[in-house]
Parts: C-alpha cells; sequence; structure tokens
C-alpha cells in the first residue's frame, strides 16, 4: 500500500510540474487552412524560438494589429507564399535580447513604425539577423523602413545583418534631412556599430531624405552583386544625399564599405551623390570593384552625378577598380553653386581610380535652373570633380561634357596609360578641353 502511495505522489509531482510549465508553440502555423493561420496562431509558434514554418493552403497574408517581439534564437520560414504584413499601421517583427533570428522564403510589407525607427524589422543591439530568399516591401519608418539596426556606437555592440538573394521595393524612411546629412534609409537602416552584407539583391524605388536604398551609421557594409534601381534621396534641408547608398563613418575608424560587381542604375538626388554618398571618418576606406553605374542623377545642388566623396580627416581612402560610368549627370539648380562632377565629385581624400571607363558624363546647367546661366554656375569636371591627390591608371575618360571647364576633369590629377578623348567643355573661348586643373 506504501509503494502505491509513493507511487501516485511521484505521479501527482509529475504532473505538477507539467503544468506549471510554459505553453510552446507547435512550431507550425496553420493546419492547412487560410481561416487556421491567424495572428494568433503565429504569435504561438514564436514563443520560445525555433523553427516556424505555415500550413496555410497556399499564399496567404498574415495582418498582425501589434508587432511580434523575438527574444530568442528563431527561424521563420515562409516557404514561398506567406506574407507578414503590418497593414499600414505597426512595425511587424522587434529582435531583442541577442537573439538570431533568420527569415527565408518570406515576404514583410505594409510595416509602419510611426515615428521611430525599422517599419518592416527593428533588430536591437548584438542580435544577429540573416534573410534569405525574402521581399520588403512597402514598410514605412522614420529610418529603415524595411529594416532598422541599433547599437551604442562600440565596435562589437550593432547588429550583424546578411542579406541574400531579396528583394526591398518601394519602402520610405520619413525622417526629414538635416544639415550635413541626417535620417534615411528606405531600405535599410544600420547604425552604432552594426555589420552588413548583401549579397545578390534588389534594391528598387525606395525612398528616403538620406541614402534611397541603405544608409549606414557609423557602420560596415559588404555588397556583391546588387542592383541598385530608381531609389531616390530627397533632401530639402541641405547635405547628405546618396540615391542608393549613403554612409557617414564606417564601424570603426579602420573600417570600410566595400561594393563588388554591383549595377547602379537611374537612382537620383536632389543633394550631393545620384548613386552614393561617401563620409569616411579617420582612415575608413570606400572600396569599389568591378561595378557600373549608369543614368543616376544629382540634381539643384549638382555635385557628383553617381558618387561623392569626401574624407573627414584628409585619410579616408576611395578606390575603384575595373569599374564602368556612363550617362551620369549633375546638375545645377536654382540658386546653387556649379554643377561639378558628372560621375565623381572628390573632396580631401585619396583616390585611386584603375582599368575603369567614364563615358558621356554629363556636368551642365539645368535647362529648368531660373539662375542666369553665367559661367560659373555652367558646370566643372563632366566625369571628375576632384581637390587633389587623385591618381588614374590604365583608365579610359571620352565623349564627357563639362558646362564650362574640364569636360574630363576638373581640379588636380595625375593620369598615367589613360586615354582621355573627346570630353568638351563649353567655354567661352571654344576651347574644347579635355581636363582643366
Amino acid at each position: 500500500m506504501t509503494g502505491i502511495m509513493i507511487r501516485l505522489l511521484a505521479l501527482g509531482v509529475m504532473i505538477a510540474v507539467w503544468t506549471v510549465q510554459p505553453v510552446h508553440g507547435a512550431g507550425v502555423v496553420g493546419n492547412g487552412t487560410p481561416a487556421s493561420c491567424t495572428e494568433a496562431a503565429l504569435t504561438s509558434a514564436l514563443t520560445g524560438g525555433g523553427t516556424v514554418t505555415f500550413n496555410c493552403g497556399g499564399a496567404h497574408t498574415i495582418t498582425v494589429s501589434s508587432e511580434k517581439t523575438i527574444t530568442a534564437d528563431t527561424v521563420i520560414d515562409g516557404g514561398g507564399q506567406i506574407t507578414l504584413s503590418g497593414g499600414g499601421s505597426t512595425r511587424v517583427l522587434n529582435i531583442q535580447n541577442g537573439a538570431e533570428v533568420t527569415l527565408r522564403h518570406l515576404t514583410i510589407a505594409d510595416g509602419n513604425s510611426g515615428s521611430t525607427d525599422g517599419g518592416g524589422i527593428f533588430a536591437e543591439r548584438l542580435s544577429t539577423l540573416t534573410i534569405e530568399d525574402c521581399t520588403f516591401r512597402g514598410n514605412v519608418a522614420f529610418n529603415g523602413g524595411g529594416l532598422a539596426t541599433n547599437g551604442w556606437g562600440a565596435q562589437d555592440d550593432g547588429v550583424v545583418v546578411t542579406i541574400r538573394d531579396s528583394t526591398f521595393t518601394q519602402n520610405t524612411a520619413t525622417g526629414p534631412g538635416l544639415a550635413g546629412g541626417g535620417h534615411g534609409g528606405g531600405g535599410v537602416y544600420l547604425s552604432g556599430g552594426s555589420a552588413g552584407t548583401v549579397e545578390n539583391s534588389f534594391f528598387s524605388a525606395n525612398q528616403a531624405a538620406n541614402g534611397g536604398a541603405i544608409h549606414l551609421l557609423h557602420s560596415n557594409l559588404l555588397v556583391t552583386a546588387v542592383t541598385f534601381t530608381n531609389n531616390i534621396a530627397q533632401n530639402n534641408v541641405g547635405g547628405g544625399g546618396g540615391g542608393a547608398i549613403y554612409m557617414d563613418g564606417t564601424k570603426s575608424m579602420s573600417g570600410e564599405v566595400r561594393i563588388v560587381n554591383a549595377t547602379f542604375d537611374g537612382n537620383s538626388t536632389n543633394q550631393l551623390g545620384g548613386a552614393m554618398f561617401s563620409f569616411p571618418e579617420g582612415s575608413g576606406a570606400t572600396h569599389i570593384d568591378g561595378s557600373t553605374f549608369v543614368s543616376n542623377v544629382s540634381t539643384n545642388r549638382g555635385q557628383g552625378g553617381a558618387i561623392y566623396h569626401q574624407s573627414a580627416t584628409g585619410n579616408g581612402a576611395l578606390t575603384i577598380d575595373n569599374s564602368t560610368f556612363v550617362g551620369n549627370r549633375a546638375e545645377s539648380g536654382p540658386l546653387t553653386s556649379a554643377s561639378q562632377g558628372g560621375a565623381l565629385w572628390l573632396l580631401d581624400a585619396p583616390v585611386t581610380i584603375t582599368s575603369s571607363t567614364f563615358y558621356q558624363n554629363d556636368a551642365t546647367h539645368s535647362q529648368n535652373d531660373t539662375m542666369p546661366a553665367d559661367d560659373w554656375h555652367r558646370g566643372f569636371g563632366g566625369a571628375i570633380r576632384t581637390s587633389d591627390n587623385t591618381t588614374i591608371i590604365n583608365s579610359t575618360l571620352a565623349y564627357n561634357t563639362a558646362g564650362f571647364v574640364g569636360g574630363a576633369i576638373a581640379g588636380g590629377a595625375t593620369t598615367r596609360n589613360t586615354i582621355v578623348s573627346q570630353n568638351s567643355g563649353d567655354n567661352p573661348w571654344d576651347i574644347q578641353q579635355n581636363c582643366t586643373d
């Protein structure tokens, strides 16, 4: 009898222990029907982390009424059929507590974080976020419409973000431009010592005050085989720009931004750098290799139709290798200085350009400019405007146009084994200038 009582007591303890354990979701959202794939089912499946998949009977959208906070290591696999939507009124996911999160085959759409960062996803310091074969569409935030990270500024304090085979389209950062830069990152905003890697992805029609597609603040970035097209940086305050990418300082004083085999096509800004604005601090460096810049434009301020690069200390180097710049434009606007650098605008930085081509780039006075087109407002450096310390090796600069002087290059540059031909400057002396210093 005593043995029976002991066994019953033991069973009671087991039952008691069982009943106080937290309830974890099964990891599968839905039971095969769209009606079963609800916000409540998603919340349950996310509890406690692990791998979350979906069984919704086909393509399905789950609209959340409040952001889903993830604090444990989690994999969310949408199977190419699931959209998580903020319905235009809330952020979709908030990653905290240093969680390692992977998203696969999923769409994040219509998130809205209002006056805070990360409309689709916000990832807090020390987190790791991997995005594979996902789409971010129509998300809105103050910074980082699609995705935003945050750290406390320490070199190893930010978020590690890896994006592969993904699309960011029509995302918006609403933060205003500030004099000297400010807010942005229509698609992605990396800050506070974060490090981003983007591979085989596509950024299209994203918009912000600075960095229409990507905004970096004291963070590093590696871009490989990525296309940026028709992204916009619209900044009505001054400074900043970067139609596709805006970089203000790397992760450390010796950090880097590296762009490899990328395409920048049709990006624009009304400030500086139609495709890219680069402002390294310390000895932080920017490297561009095997990339193409086509039909990017800087209007109004008209400096750097493709790239604006300025070093804060004089040590932030820019290297360009085996790259092509075609049909980029710098256009001056009302009450602004002359358009400068149809492809590149360079200041206070050591620059080396190797095995690259500059063709039909243009630095001219805008036809829509109401200011009289006097000589000093008509344009300098059809391809390149540089202050000093620029070396061009084994490259070609041809058929570039400046509204005034320096059809190919305006400023101090050293060329070696380089073809400079058929460039023009529309000056009153009827001299078709290739270069001017």
